[in-house]
């Protein structure tokens, strides 16, 4: 008969602990982040709206009330929605990446090297693409306020507009805006798509240097193969987070540019 090894019967607790742990971890994280961008909402709204509360009669005439209640309403919301999503993505890959390159630092310094070529080109692509996100942006939160505007003054003038017969007047303006509205939409979404696609066949461009480099003959000495396949590995899950934080810099580019 065998003997009983103590700290077995501990293991189905600690396995029952550790999703337990994880469990809750995941429940404030999510939560956190809710209430964080709540937070930001609240305070906002109530100091854009006590600014406007303040503002003389001239101030409101040179701009149209949908605009000022498309900025209290949707781009408020755009800018919490882009906080609370860039901060739990900015901080979780930001980890994952760090953890990762320092892993490939410590395994094969000589292989990182592609990062000098990959890095500048990521940059690049990054900050021609915030700027994009930024204007196209812009464009949806001033046609959206256009969209509110002319809706407030179907609704509100809609006894006017019918003794004039101006129904189909006021129909064509409203399909206008809208239709302005869906196309900037559209924009955001391509570039938004195209923009995963373009980092990571630069990503896959610096992989192959990797490779290429490992397969010459003095690297082949210096590296072994049981370490090279480490260095590959944690490259390869370098590309998850890598997509997330490009991902990322849509809803940030969205909050920046509520205004």
């Amino acid at each position: 008969e065998h003997e009983r090894v103590p700290y077995l019967d501990w293991i189905p607790l600690i396995i029952v602990g550790i999703f337990l742990i994880r469990g809750l971890a995941g429940f404030w994280a999510t939560y956190g982040m809710a209430w964080v961008g709540r937070r930001v909402i609240q305070k906002i709204r109530s100091e854009m709206f006590a600014r406007l509360a303040q503002w003389p009669a001239e101030r409101y005439d040179q701009l149209p009330g949908g605009m000022l209640v498309s900025a209290l309403t949707y781009n408020i919301e755009q800018v919490a929605e882009g906080i609370t999503y860039a901060l739990t993505v900015l901080i979780r890959d930001s980890l994952t990446v760090v953890g990762l390159l320092g892993w490939m630092l410590y395994l094969a310094p000589g292989l990182c090297l592609f990062l000098v070529v990959v890095a500048p080109l990521i940059l690049l692509l990054v900050r021609n693409l915030s700027r994009r996100f930024r204007r196209v942006s812009s464009r949806i939160q001033e046609t959206m306020g256009e969209v509110t505007r002319i809706a407030e003054e179907a609704v509100a003038g809609q006894a006017v507009i019918k003794s004039y017969n101006g129904a189909e007047w006021i129909r064509r303006r409203f399909e206008q805006v809208n239709t302005h509205n869906r196309d900037w939409n559209l924009k955001l979404a391509l570039n938004m798509a195209a923009s995963g696609p373009l980092i990571q066949f630069v990503a896959g461009f610096g992989i192959a240097l990797v490779v290429y480099a490992a397969l010459l003959a003095p690297v082949l000495h210096v590296v072994s193969v049981g370490t090279f396949i480490s260095f590959l590995s944690a490259l390869l899950l370098l590309l998850a987070p890598l997509k997330h934080l490009t991902n990322v810099n849509a809803p940030i580019q969205e909050g920046c540019g509520s205004r």
